[in-house]
């Protein structure tokens, strides 16, 4: 076993084996579970449990993450060009920091301009957000909770998948465990009673909207090379939530807003790819994208 490498040293993961990797990445995301489920028997939005979760979720879990991740690290050798300072792993860099930052928001807007026009239809163009951000399930939804995930989940278990997994592998892989972390929320339906086939359905929502927003997230931290493009995509998805589908059908203007989503998504897809070059953002990734084009 490598030692562990001297602070400020280069460093990579190509001694850390697939198994290795794999077990790490499942081993945090269950400790991520266990560990938010068994601080409260309260209810998910008693204030209780909502600190006690966000000094799990803001306090501990990314600092087991990072001491994990650093003990499986290897200090590079001169000319390695698998290695990397730490922290840009971690995607901490300042290069390009606004346009990092403008363009997941610009993207989630794209992706989200049908549901917008849903609301302005409706009237119904809320900022009830605004009011519940200092709040202890506001700061859960808005800040602890997507900046904690991001940094788990991307920051802390990409650096391990990608010496054995293709760029597209990742993209879903490591989705799919943070989608599965986020079926343990049945369990909290199942204690307060609700109907088994609604918990069922409910948590398979979830988990393909989770991994699909997972595969975003983590599609824009390779990319740009930035955790700031990822956490602030979460948190405004978080603030948007899902799309208002279920009243299209019985909507008097049915048929635009069903054109205006499709629109929608045609655009946000066109515009991924050319605004999320890793040559505009001089990602530390940009390798990988060169490689397999």
């Amino acid at each position: 076993m490598a030692l562990v490498p001297q602070p400020g040293a280069n460093v990579h993961f190509q001694d850390v084996s697939r198994a290795s990797a794999l077990i790490t990445c499942v081993g945090l995301s269950s400790l991520f579970v266990i560990l938010i489920n068994v601080v409260s028997r309260r209810a998910r939005d008693h204030p209780e449990t909502v600190i006690r979760r966000l000094f799990i979720a803001c306090g501990v879990m990314p600092v087991v993450s990072t001491v994990v991740l650093w003990a499986l690290a290897t200090q590079s050798t001169a000319g390695n060009v698998h290695a990397k300072p730490f922290h840009e792993w971690l995607g901490f860099r300042s290069g390009q920091l606004l346009y990092a930052a403008g363009v997941p928001l610009l993207l989630v807007t794209v992706g989200y301009s049908g549901d917008y026009l849903h609301a302005c239809l409706d009237g119904d163009l809320s900022l009830d957000w605004c009011r519940q951000l200092f709040t202890p399930i506001g700061v859960r939804n808005f800040i602890g909770g997507p900046l904690s995930e991001e940094y788990v989940f991307r920051s802390c278990m990409l650096p391990l998948l990608l010496p054995h997994f293709s760029v597209t592998t990742c993209v879903f892989l490591a989705p799919a465990v943070f989608g599965i972390a986020h079926v343990h929320l049945a369990w909290e339906s199942y204690r307060r009673g609700d109907p088994i086939a609604g918990i069922a359905a409910l948590a398979l929502l979830r988990l393909c909207y989770t991994t699909l927003f997972g595969s975003f997230t983590t599609f824009l931290f390779l990319r740009t090379g930035h955790l700031l493009s990822c956490c602030l995509a979460h948190v405004y998805c978080n603030i948007l939530g899902l799309p208002n589908f279920a009243d299209i059908p019985s909507h008097r203007y049915r048929t635009g807003l069903i054109a205006a989503h499709i629109v929608a998504m045609a655009a946000f897809f066109y515009l991924l790819g050319p605004l999320t070059d890793p040559v505009l953002f001089d990602s530390q990734f940009s390798s990988l994208f060169t490689a397999s084009s």
